[in-house]
């Protein structure tokens, strides 16, 4: 019997049945890079968080984690093994430096906190003793391998570790003012109700007070953003976006998530070989003017060797006398003699 007007019927009829064939199995998606390694060294608040942006975004095959708590490192790999279901991407454990041999890209969280009172000399000393003992085995057992420096205070910690290392330039950078530029352009994207990555501008300079942000050429779906938000406004969240660290330490005493997110970025646009352009913390030396031997964040082109290219930026005059100013001072912390 025909079915009534106005309803239809799911039921296949004898021909149609006999000519189906069977559905194909849905294949998942890649993972970024399909045999890659990993390898989070301090796994802290921070080294945490970077951890589940890797796993849960399946952005490698393994991943390493080491640090000196013994205890607390075994029971969060663990707790992640114990996921394993839900994800691609195998989590273990490093007793020693040797066990993270093959890593592809390190992700560096390790470091002393700086203790009520001391000075960043101070605290510059205490983290490269922490990096001496651990980067010349990092790279003795991955001569191949590219680093990202987390650790605070950035732009010093990537000099120190590419002291250390000796790679290759282009090995070496660090996280630098990427975190930093998706603050200021979530805080813009607030006050102008858009979407953040509609909005073309970035921080650069020093992972910290001495910031720049690149406000001449930054645009907004191509209008320029000084045709939309006053200028005062702009200042004003840039101070705001120096402060967001501090502001988010007082709420809930540390920041950890959104740095997460950031890192995981960067190592996946680097196994993916994506020749994006992000703001990172690389030599400065010979950019805008800078002529001290300093790591400050400029737009970087990566894929997976690495640093592939840095650009030259065309700031205006003001923001590339901030951007030397800061290279000065980072030149005059004796980074290299501190102990």
């Amino acid at each position: 019997a025909e079915p009534p007007t106005g309803s239809y019927s799911c039921a296949a009829t004898p021909a149609e049945s006999s000519s189906r064939t069977a559905p194909s199995t849905p294949s998942l998606p890649a993972l970024s890079h399909p045999m890659s390694k990993v390898c989070i060294v301090g796994c802290g608040a921070v080294g945490e968080a970077i951890a589940n942006e890797i796993v849960c975004s399946e952005i490698c095959s393994t991943l390493v984690m080491y640090d000196v708590m013994k205890d607390r490192l075994r029971g969060l790999v663990t707790d992640y093994n114990h996921g394993q279901l839900f994800t691609r991407c195998r989590v273990v454990q490093a007793e020693e430096l040797k066990d993270t041999a093959g890593t592809d890209v390190f992700i560096l969280t390790a470091g002393a906190r700086q203790n009520v009172g001391e000075s960043r000399r101070a605290l510059l000393g205490r983290n490269r003793a922490i990096m001496e003992a651990v980067v010349p085995d990092l790279v003795k057992y991955s001569p191949d391998c590219i680093i990202c420096v987390v650790s605070n205070p950035a732009d010093y910690m990537a000099m120190i570790v590419q002291d250390i290392s000796k790679l290759p330039r282009g090995k070496v950078f660090g996280s630098g003012t990427f975190l930093d530029s998706s603050r200021f352009r979530s805080m813009l994207a607030q006050e102008l109700d858009v979407m953040p990555k509609d909005i073309a501008t970035y921080i650069l300079g020093e992972h910290g007070d001495a910031s720049v942000p690149c406000v001449e050429h930054a645009t907004v779906a191509g209008v320029p953003l000084t045709h939309l938000v006053e200028r005062e406004t702009i200042a004003r969240l840039h101070k705001e976006t120096v402060q967001a660290a501090g502001n988010v330490i007082k709420l809930k005493g540390f920041t950890n998530t959104a740095i997460g997110m950031a890192a995981g970025q960067i190592v996946k646009n680097i196994l993916t070989d994506s020749y994006a352009l992000l703001p990172l913390s690389v030599p400065a030396k010979g950019f805008c003017g800078i002529e001290e031997d300093v790591f400050l964040s400029l737009p970087c082109v990566v894929n997976r060797s690495g640093i592939h290219q840095v650009w030259d930026v065309d700031l205006s005059e003001e923001e590339k006398l901030t951007l030397q100013k800061s290279a000065k001072e980072i030149s005059e912390m004796e980074v290299f003699g501190a102990s």
